[in-house]
């Protein structure tokens, strides 16, 4: 999937800080996705107090944003933030500032939507300059890539509010007057080794930074169809008319369930199993027919016969064993 990138959000106005923290609620950041991440351009003029620190809030709970990039040129800066967010379609983004509370004119910020990435990867690629003579201000002699199918986004914060400004390398997204320095910001889904040029001012302090993404696969959830299992074979067949009467047996199947990558129906191919084990052994008291006549031979020794003394006329005969 390629990169996609949208401002979901029309331009907003800036907010004022309490306490070193400017506010803006319920931003628009798009459809819900499960590899959408929200990048933040925030723009400020501001001595001596820059972005520290930047939270989202979508579902009830801020979460703290990933810091890419900033230029910092005099008092101007330039600075983006990120963070995967794959539920809500609205948050509040809270830009926390250093020594000194900026006013609705000197931050100023947009929300970009970014999907087709690999959202737990971190960004391919970002880049800043600074230029205190800033027609125009560019990233040309900074190697700056965008590979195929991939994205980037850009904001350029310049001294003077009322000049406007031109984009080259990047299509320009925004160009407005924060009332008391220009914000301006651009994008480019396209393979491109060409720099980022903003021009339309000279002499005054500008800042531009960058954020590139790579396309990236997102593992989603997929529900398998049910499935069923065949037990086949061939039924036991006894060598003899033996009765047998086994003990009550069980059988165990293990395994691991399948995980499926993709939303897919899977179809398998037809499968066998073979039960193996050992076969009964015979415990007592069963009746076994004999099917076959049998024979018996009675072995021994001949009997010897001997002679013993008797009245007249008679003999008596004794057999000795």
């Amino acid at each position: 999937m390629a990169v996609a990138i949208t401002r979901p959000s029309s331009d907003l106005t800036g907010e004022a800080a309490s306490s070193a923290v400017a506010s803006y609620a319920n931003v628009n950041i798009g459809a819900a996705a499960a590899d959408r991440v929200v990048v933040v351009c925030i723009g400020t003029e501001l001595t001596a107090s820059v972005p520290t620190a930047v939270t989202i809030n979508s579902t009830g709970a801020a979460v703290a944003m990933t810091h890419a990039e900033a230029a910092t040129q005099g008092a101007v800066n330039a600075d983006i933030w990120y963070k995967a967010v794959p539920t809500s379609t609205a948050a509040t983004i809270a830009v926390t500032f250093g020594a000194v509370s900026p006013s609705s004119v000197q931050n100023h910020i947009a929300a970009f939507r970014v999907v087709g990435v690999n959202p737990a990867a971190a960004p391919f690629d970002t880049g800043a300059v600074a230029d205190t003579d800033a027609d125009p201000i560019t990233s040309s002699g900074v190697a700056l890539i965008i590979n195929t199918d991939g994205g980037g986004i850009a904001i350029c914060a310049m001294a003077t509010d009322t000049t406007a400004r031109t984009w080259t390398g990047f299509t320009e997204d925004l160009d407005v007057d924060a009332g008391g320095f220009r914000f301006s910001t651009g994008m480019l889904t396209a393979a491109s080794t060409v720099p980022i040029t903003v021009s339309g001012g000279n002499n005054e302090d500008g800042a531009l930074s960058w954020i590139i993404f790579n396309p990236g696969a997102v593992q989603k959830t997929i529900a398998a169809d049910a499935g069923s299992y065949a037990l086949t074979g061939t039924d036991a067949t006894p060598r003899h008319a033996w009765k047998a009467v086994p003990d009550a047996g069980s059988y165990v199947l293990t395994g691991t369930d399948a995980t499926l990558s993709r939303g897919l129906k899977v179809v398998a191919d037809s499968g066998s199993y073979a039960m193996t084990g050992t076969d009964a052994a015979m415990r007592h008291d069963w009746k076994l027919p004999v099917d076959d006549v049998g024979a018996y031979l009675l072995t021994g020794t001949n009997v010897t016969l001997t002679y013993s003394g008797a009245s007249a006329g008679q003999h008596r005969m004794f057999m000795v064993f």
